[in-house]
């Protein structure tokens, strides 16, 4: 496992008391934001499910040294204010309900040439132990698809073997 990199993630929720926009997904190719995504979850479920809360997160791959990985809630949010406004003009802090912070250092494993020859197996030198990760949905990309399917390959190896 340790021959394989990954790359860490941070992101931003937040819950506003409106729509940030009315789409669902939008990737940023700028290099100047410093968020890739926005998801604005709740643009794709009715609102009674969120009691109208509406769900924003902004997301950004990055390596754990860089220094927006360890930004507090309140400092990511203000190095995202400017380019959150660049996506509604209209977007004022007083929308904002509730903000959290998450991030996670083994985000995305960086798939390089010849990563078949690192990937781990399901099966470890522990009796009774397996491994499911997404470092293991290779050659596809991230997916809760893809994820029941390898969790359904090795349920079938215990089962069946």
């Amino acid at each position: 496992m340790s021959a394989i990199k990954y790359k860490a993630v941070v992101c931003l929720l937040l819950e506003l008391d409106r729509p940030l926009s009315d789409l669902y997904w939008t990737n940023i190719s700028s290099t100047d934001f410093p968020f890739g995504v926005v998801v604005e979850h709740t643009n794709c479920f009715d609102d009674e499910k969120y009691n109208g809360k509406k769900v924003i997160y902004f997301s950004k791959y990055l390596n754990t040294d860089q220094e927006l990985y360890h930004f507090s809630e309140e400092h990511l949010l203000n190095s995202f204010l400017p380019y959150i406004t660049k996506i509604n003009p209209k977007f004022e802090t007083s929308w904002i309900r509730d903000i959290k912070a998450f991030r996670d250092e083994y985000a995305q494993p960086i798939m390089k040439t010849n990563y078949l020859n690192i990937l781990p197996d399901f099966q470890t030198p522990i009796k009774n132990l397996y491994l499911g990760t997404i470092a293991q949905i290779y050659p596809e990309d991230r997916g809760l698809n893809y994820s029941v399917r390898l969790g359904n390959r090795i349920a079938n190896h215990i089962i069946y073997d």
